[in-house]
């Protein structure tokens, strides 16, 4: 059973990707804060490996937990951890420090210019526990 303060956080999160991946033009097929194994939520979003969205998308989640707590995320070292737990498949000396903090910086910018979209977000996973396969844009 999920607590309700380890749900809302995982809310805050998955819209924290749904938010980014949406406003940087990556289809969102899926968002659910349903437990599923040791996933506790997920946005599935459409883009090719290669792609240069791919790093803000996965350091969005996180980005989204620290601002709603109040955190500071511009620690290369910590978004070297984070980009690992969410793109475990990239080798630790995948990006560079630069590269991460540009990637945070442009989705802690989007996120903090659509803040009320992720409040909506999160309303709508509470609310829902997933949005629905297919769906693309923010509603609420």
């Amino acid at each position: 059973m999920i607590h309700d303060r380890d749900r809302i956080a995982t809310a805050v999160h998955e819209s924290g990707h749904w938010i980014v991946a949406e406003t940087l033009g990556l289809p969102v097929l899926q968002a659910t804060i349903q437990p599923r194994g040791t996933v506790l939520g997920e946005v599935i979003a459409v883009f090719r490996p290669d792609d240069d969205r791919r790093l803000p998308f996965a350091l969005a989640g996180r980005i989204a937990n620290y601002m709603a707590d109040g955190i500071s995320w511009h620690d290369a070292f910590r978004l070297r951890l984070i980009a690992g737990l969410e793109l475990p498949d990239l080798d630790e000396n995948t990006f560079t420090d630069a590269e991460l903090l540009v990637a945070a910086a442009t989705a802690a910018r989007i996120l903090r210019e659509r803040w009320e979209d992720v409040r909506d977000a999160v309303a709508v996973l509470l609310v829902d526990g997933r949005v629905p396969q297919g769906f693309e844009e923010v509603t609420a």
